[in-house]
């Protein structure tokens, strides 16, 4: 996983503990989009190791594909692929061969959608309340996440999902 992304679950971390007895909500707003855009770029960093290689001849080229990726069109592919098989394009279920969505992948999806829909509340909706005990949970379930993205790379339905997070609006209606 990059260390962007371990950075910035980690900066999400320490600002949701900062503040020892009453934490201050833009902590845990900050926290919140952190969390986030950890998950955001561990997705970015796991598609374009996908397409282009990790090694370090790449790095240049995934820089380039890596601005190409758009928080519509992923958290579109994500609402499908937490719906399971039955939420995803003919095409995608075609290259799945039957293989089927896993639970880790469907709770990866949904996570990415909530905590995109969070971001927006905690970055715009000032009227909201952020508990530390949410953010922490939140938090967690990224860990979760990116440990999923280390452990499972060669799985069919994960690199489906990989790919459909670049390209979801050119292959979601076919």
């Amino acid at each position: 996983m990059t260390r962007y992304s371990e950075r910035l679950l980690a900066q999400a971390l320490h600002l949701a503990k900062r503040d020892r007895f009453r934490p201050a909500q833009v902590n845990l707003r900050r926290a919140v989009s952190s969390a986030y855009y950890a998950l955001f770029h561990a997705l970015v960093y796991a598609s374009c190791g996908k397409f282009v290689g990790r090694g370090e001849d790449a790095r240049a080229l995934r820089l380039v594909l890596s601005r190409s990726f758009t928080h519509t069109e992923m958290q579109r592919a994500s609402r499908a692929f937490a719906q399971g098989q039955n939420g995803l394009p003919p095409v995608v279920r075609l290259a799945l061969d039957g293989a089927g969505v896993s639970t880790s992948l469907r709770d990866l999806a949904e996570l990415f959608q909530c905590l995109q829909e969070d971001r927006h509340t905690a970055d715009y909706d000032l009227a909201a309340q952020w508990r530390r005990g949410d953010v922490l949970v939140q938090i967690t379930a990224v860990e979760s996440c990116l440990q999923y993205l280390r452990r499972d790379r060669t799985a069919k339905d994960l690199r489906a999902y990989l790919t459909s997070i670049l390209v979801w609006n050119r292959i979601s209606n076919r």
